[in-house]
């Protein structure tokens, strides 16, 4: 049952009150024309139904007012009873309509209580002053004729001050809020175009969404009678002044946008302490008067505009009466993704909004928190944990591998080196997609150590460490270990060859990682800002480090540095007292995250080597010729994005030739090196008869561990002229140091 109406004659009055809260589905309720229907006097209900849409009590010769705030509905009509008063104590979520007409007994006068429902009180005795909610807008005939056949005056104002409109977006929808606003949504008029509904009467109407992002309106009520305009947004920003005038020595005028109507909300400070009362305000202009006068300064006045919980501060030139003082605000308004330090013109962004002029959208984390652990990365949405967590609230503990100790081809123990925690629930180790390395029994994993041990195998292979739910993954870190090594092209016959550590050992006369050259000591070397050159007659080498790369698991780009814009270098020079050789070293501190103050350092290291002589790196011998270069590169402290990410170095060969008389010869010829069973990869570079020969370790020692890298041929970098190689390093946390020779 939806509907009940009823007219009852009932013989003695009711002992007790009625009980309709049973029916759940009643959306109206009307009594009319009976009699004796009361319960000492009031009204005979105890208890409504939830669902009730409209309540009924007409010419029950009704004496006492009721308590209309137990009524739960939206429609109340109480016309044609006996009230001799009334007392407004409605519920204004649910009454929005209250019907008070042909109650002539009623002489009560209206005030503010009366702002918050339409309430239709025709044909009564009522008189007094109108409160503004209503006197504003009786220039609409629907409105005036509720309070007709009264004793008030219902002369419509010519224009009405006390309207107050702002607006917000709130949970998706688009709300007119303030004070004033009429009874009617039909009146509001908006440019662009907004079709409001009543939310509650006079100060809140709500339209669903159609404008979601930031913009200006204009806004209109035909119930006023006025063709003012006021402007409003329906995205609340930073008061924004463009100039400030003294009119007088207290009266100041602030012309600018996203003032507001409400004096109530704004406060003005010179001084830091000195008042300023509004006296005219509206979107685009505020007129104050200060309170103390003179100010302590004349110039470099520090004022502060605040509208409700958004303030603005900024530096006055001059109070002198009449004087313009323009104000600069910040690039593209900061993008309305923050405030304007107008005395800096730098933008502060708000939590939704980050950038130089707050020009990008934030994305926020699940958990904007992050757990207390991790800060939320608004670029991405998703927290970052630091080193030592993961996941969505940086709830679980991360790890990886920084180095590996592999076993022969014949099989052994796996020592794996790196952070692994204090828990290892469900720890497991696979090596080459299929293949379990079984945990030690007898050496357990510790924090930074896991030993395991695994079967016969050839090459490079992927590992993945799984414990705690959380997965790391590498695709090409494990090599197994071969004791025998081939030397490149046999030592190409001018030469023999170290099995153990495949390395030349070259006759006289004869140079190279593979004895194919003919010695040349001719060579011109030039170090300077991180690089060196190699000349020989008209033909130039130069070898530079050109990128520095953060990769996710899945080798998409995470944060990229190149070092080809004419960085600038601190250079350091030194004289090894064993070997004579001149060591120069360039260091550059590289900004990772300013927001967070997180760098890295990378360290390049070059020997002029005076004579040739055998070293070690990484556990690997080699020897370095008379006349050639060493280089060296260290990276310290880098702050990855995740714990799966690792790092590609990229250098970069460029040739060049000053003879172009013979076009064939200018070409540039490569070849490259490379074997499983080899600790070393090779690489020569020919331009004419000149050959630029260099020796590349697949060892880096991370975190003061050896262990085995992969490096190729960046094809899609290079070029005829220019050779681009990639290291694939490890996730080193506190260094990768490289030795990649030349």
């Amino acid at each position: 049952m939806e509907s009940l109406e009823m007219s009852l004659i009932i013989g003695t009055a009711l002992s007790n009150t009625l009980d309709f809260s049973m029916f759940t589905s009643l959306k109206k309720l009307k009594f009319s024309k009976s009699l004796n229907l009361l319960y000492n006097s009031n009204l005979p209900i105890g208890l409504y139904p939830q669902s009730l849409q409209e309540f009924d009590f007409i010419e029950n010769s009704l004496i006492n007012f009721p308590d209309l705030s137990i009524i739960k509905s939206p429609f109340v009509n109480l016309t044609g009873n006996n009230f001799t008063s009334i007392t407004i104590q409605f519920n204004s979520n649910f009454i929005k309509t209250l019907d008070l007409s042909n109650n002539p007994t009623i002489e009560n006068t209206i005030d503010d209580s009366f702002c918050k429902t339409i309430t239709i009180l025709k044909n009564n005795l009522m008189n007094g002053i109108l409160p503004d909610c209503i006197k504003c807008h009786l220039s609409d005939s629907t409105i005036s004729s509720w309070y007709s056949g009264n004793n008030f005056d219902l002369t419509p104002l010519i224009e009405c001050s006390s309207i107050i409109p702002k607006m917000k977006i709130l949970n998706g929808n688009t709300y007119l809020y303030g004070s004033n606003l009429g009874f009617l949504s039909s009146s509001i008029k908006s440019i662009p175009s907004i079709n409001f509904q009543i939310d509650t009467p006079s100060t809140s109407f709500y339209s669903t969404p159609q404008y979601k992002t930031s913009t200006l309106f204009n806004i209109s009520f035909t119930s006023s009678g006025s063709n003012k305009q006021f402007t409003v947004s329906n995205d609340p920003y930073y008061p924004t002044p463009k100039s400030i005038t003294f009119k007088s020595n207290s009266l100041v005028e602030f012309i600018g946008e996203y003032f507001t109507y409400d004096k109530s909300i704004v406060t003005i400070l010179f001084d830091s302490t000195v008042n300023c009362s509004p006296i005219e305000v509206d979107f685009y202009r505020i007129l104050c008067n200060l309170t103390t006068t003179p100010l302590q300064s004349n110039s470099n006045i520090p004022v502060t505009i605040k509208i409700d919980n958004l303030s603005s501060s900024l530096k006055l030139n001059s109070n002198s009466i009449g004087v313009i003082n323009p104000i600069e605000n910040c690039k593209d308004s900061c993008n309305r993704g923050g405030s304007c330090n107008f005395e800096t013109l730098k933008c502060q962004c708000d939590q939704l909004h980050f950038g130089e002029y707050c020009e990008n959208k934030a994305i926020q984390c699940k958990d904007p928190t992050c757990g207390g652990i991790g800060i939320c990365d608004k670029t991405i949405g998703q927290c970052d944990c630091g080193l030592f967590n993961t996941g969505e609230s940086c709830e679980l503990p991360a790890h990886w591998v920084s180095s590996i100790e592999p076993p022969l081809e014949s099989g052994g123990i796996v020592i794996l080196n790196g952070y692994f925690g204090n828990q290892h629930s469900n720890l497991s180790v696979t090596i080459g997609g299929n293949q379990p390395c079984t945990i030690s029994n007898t050496s357990p994993p510790t924090i930074s150590t896991i030993t395991c041990s695994i079967g016969p195998g050839v090459g490079i292979k992927n590992i993945t460490v799984i414990q705690n739910t959380v997965t790391w993954f590498s695709n090409s870190m494990f090599q197994y270990f071969n004791e025998n090594y081939h030397c490149p092209n046999d030592c190409s016959n001018h030469g023999t060859c170290n099995s153990s550590s495949g390395i030349c050992s070259c006759t006289s006369d004869w140079s190279g990682f593979d004895c194919s050259s003919k010695s040349n000591h001719q060579t011109n070397t030039t170090i300077d800002n991180g690089s060196v050159t190699l000349s020989n007659q008209d033909t130039i080498y130069s070898i530079s480090i050109y990128k520095l790369i953060e990769i996710d698991l899945n080798g998409n780009i995470i944060k990229e540095f190149n070092f080809t814009n004419n960085l600038s270098w601190d250079k350091s020079v030194i004289i090894d007292q064993i070997t004579n050789s001149k060591i120069i070293k360039y260091n550059k501190q590289i900004i990772y995250d300013s927001t967070n103050l997180k760098s890295t350092n990378i360290t390049t290291t070059f020997e002029e080597v005076t004579k040739t002589s055998e070293r070690s790196f990484a556990g690997v011998n080699f020897q370095l010729e008379r006349g050639s270069v060493k280089l060296s590169i260290s990276i310290t402290n880098y702050p990855y994005k995740n714990y799966l990410n690792s790092l590609q170095l990229l250098l970069k060969s460029d040739s060049t030739n000053d003879n172009n008389c013979d076009d064939d010869d200018n070409q540039t010829n490569l070849e490259k090196a490379q074997s499983q069973n080899s600790q070393l990869d090779y690489i020569t570079i020919k331009k004419q008869d000149k050959v630029l020969k260099g020796r590349f370790i697949n060892r880096v020692i991370s975190d003061d561990r050896s262990t085995f890298i992969t490096n190729s041929i960046n094809q899609s970098e290079s070029s005829p002229d220019q050779i681009i190689i990639t290291f694939n390093l490890p996730h080193c946390t506190k260094e990768c140091l490289l030795d990649p020779g030349m």
